[in-house]
């Protein structure tokens, strides 16, 4: 799957998820004597999109006030939060970063290579230094086409 494909697909994902700015907060549980605090996911209308206290992952550590927090749950919500409310800026930065790529590199070239396509000793430094964003650009959007397999 290209970078592109990633992006549209990503895209597609979060426009079929619940819309607006999502946020976190604790959601406070009972047990006898003892408060254990877990996470929620929340949409913007303050109903839960997901939960930790039904996670495997919970990680519930004392405040030292008589109660737990389950802090891994907070870490996660707090994370998958900031991924999605960010999701669209971020596929619109790696969509221009593709674009940037593709025309750096066709600059980068037109400068420093020979229409034979050789580079004069003397001047590969200068391509190579030109060069190195196109090639970070492109590692980067090659990880993103990774996540997706």
């Amino acid at each position: 799957m290209s970078a592109s494909d990633v992006i549209a697909r990503l895209r597609e994902l979060r426009a079929k998820a619940t819309a607006g700015n999502w946020f976190e907060d604790s959601q406070r549980v009972q047990d006898s004597d003892r408060r254990d605090y877990y996470y929620n996911i929340y949409a913007p209308s303050g109903r839960i999109i997901a939960d930790t206290l039904n996670s495997d992952m919970v990680l519930l550590e004392d405040n030292g006030e008589g109660a737990s927090l389950d802090v891994v749950g907070r870490a996660n919500a707090a994370a998958i939060v900031a991924a999605m409310n960010s999701l669209e800026s971020l596929l619109e930065i790696a969509r221009l970063a593709q674009e940037c790529a593709d025309d750096l590199e066709t600059e980068v070239k037109s400068r420093w290579v020979d229409p034979d396509g050789s580079i004069h000793p003397a001047l590969q430094h200068k391509f190579d230094r030109d060069m190195s964003p196109v090639i970070e650009l492109r590692a980067a959007l090659l990880r993103l086409e990774e996540c997706a397999k």
